[in-house]
């Protein structure tokens, strides 16, 4: 009988000791739960935090939010991004910093400049975002680039599942035992295939007939500020192939590679990549200057910052893809992208998000979109009590993005756990385009709640 009882009371210790390990996880995923996390395992000595592509699966966007769960402004980017995501496209992850060792959270911020931030991985697995919380509407952003991503990858005929199919790139021996030279015709890089623990790794992409490339490769190949011990260089030919076989700059600029490359922010040349040993891109530049200074000059004070433990940040923000034009020349790349015909418009609700009280409206929008108006009444289920009538005019500008995304101004005071109705009517003119009568939602524990139509 005693024996009986030591076993139950060694089976019951096991299974208390598995349950903490998954409630004090540093990892929520609002995809797969916690069985698709990154382990411990995946932060080596270098990095001491998880390097953050091993969150991430090609062919997916990879969301990654950076916060402390004590901190309200963190946890209210995890509820917005959480209930905004499209879980068919990305994954999300709200990472806690509040587990972390002293160590980790400084050779973090030497990498990311802030300790809490919003991190996202295009469906390639390359960089489209690193920005601090504190930056006013950095949410927002982050699920902007997601829309804007996606839009691209449709009018340039690109499938995100094509992605799986590329690999690490073959890597050639330059000039010195830390430089490289790689071709990547036909093939797409990310970041992950030039981790080196203890080291920074730059890269300089370039093309046939760019002489500020050739420039830049020479002037670091007889710098001798940089230690050869702290940084490797890579020349990353885009028109050359695994073998350094070289291909014509008109062949190579109509692939789907390098118009991945260009939807990316690789339209200037020479862009410079800038890897720390953890992996993070801590800086995707193009052009010769980089405000003030030059991009040689800018590279020598990233990868000295990045080499020790100073989180002090001199990095500028990711550029902006170029969303129209067409292929110009050989030291400037812009994504084609084809126009709709003007045509009618027809506009219908996606979905309505209610966020701390914010409510906001995503547009699912063909052709052309139209300025109208829309009238949102909101009443408790039991009672047919009235919380909320708006009416407000909306006007669409020039330019504006689709899906069309609108915060309304008035926000609404609900019960957290409770059931309403709302009912909605969106016209155009004299002519009603959408109308919904008592759709029953809920809200959450914290009060929010999603609407899809």
């Amino acid at each position: 009988m005693k024996r009986l009882m030591l076993y139950l009371m060694i089976i019951l210790n096991c299974v208390a000791c598995k349950g903490n390990v998954i409630k004090d996880s540093p990892y929520s995923s609002q995809r797969d739960g916690l069985k698709d996390l990154p382990q411990a395992s995946s932060a080596d000595a270098t990095s001491k935090y998880p390097q953050p592509v091993s969150f991430a699966k090609k062919g997916r966007f990879c969301l990654l939010l950076f916060g402390d769960t004590h901190n309200e402004e963190a946890r209210n980017a995890d509820i917005s991004l959480s209930t905004a995501i499209d879980k068919n496209t990305t994954d999300y992850f709200f990472v806690d910093l509040s587990k972390w060792s002293e160590d980790a959270l400084t050779r973090f911020q030497t990498d990311f400049g802030a300790l809490q931030c919003i991190y996202l991985l295009s469906a390639s697995g390359n960089l489209l975002l690193n920005i601090s919380l504190d930056e006013k509407l950095a949410v927002d952003t982050a699920l902007k680039s997601i829309d804007r991503m996606t839009t691209l990858y449709v009018k340039n005929g690109i499938d995100p599942a094509s992605f799986k199919k590329y690999s690490r790139p073959v890597v050639h021996k330059g000039a010195k035992d830390n430089f490289f030279k790689v071709g990547t015709f036909g093939n797409i890089i990310v970041p992950a295939d030039f981790v080196v623990p203890g080291k920074v790794s730059v890269l300089i992409f370039s093309n046939p007939g760019c002489p500020p490339c050739v420039a830049l490769k020479e002037a670091l190949l007889t710098d001798n500020t940089i230690d050869p011990a702290k940084c490797d260089f890579y020349y990353v030919d885009l028109s050359a192939d695994a073998n350094l076989n070289q291909h014509t700059w008109d062949a190579t600029k109509v692939t789907p590679e390098m118009k991945v490359y260009a939807m990316e922010g690789t339209i200037i040349f020479p862009t410079v990549w800038i890897i720390s040993s953890s992996g993070s891109v801590c800086s995707v530049v193009n052009g010769n200057t980089i405000g003030d200074i030059t991009l040689l000059d800018y590279i020598r004070q990233s990868v000295t910052r990045l080499s020790g433990n100073n989180p002090e940040i001199i990095d500028k923000p990711h550029p902006d893809p170029v969303l129209e034009g067409e292929l110009l020349s050989a030291n400037k790349l812009v994504v084609s992208e084809t126009k709709p015909e003007p045509s009618a418009a027809i506009l219908s609700l996606a979905k309505i998000n209610i966020v701390s009280g914010k409510i906001i409206l995503f547009y699912s929008i063909q052709n052309t979109p139209c300025n109208h108006k829309v009238e949102i009444t909101i009443t408790k289920e039991k009672g047919n009590v009235l919380i909320m009538h708006e009416s407000v005019d909306i006007k669409f500008k020039t330019g504006d993005r689709v899906p069309f995304e609108y915060a309304l101004k008035k926000a609404v005071v609900l019960k957290k756990r409770t059931n309403y109705l709302i009912s909605i009517c969106i016209t155009s003119g004299n002519e009603t385009i959408f109308k919904v009568t008592e759709k029953a939602f809920s809200t959450n524990q914290y009060n929010n709640a999603i609407i899809n139509f």
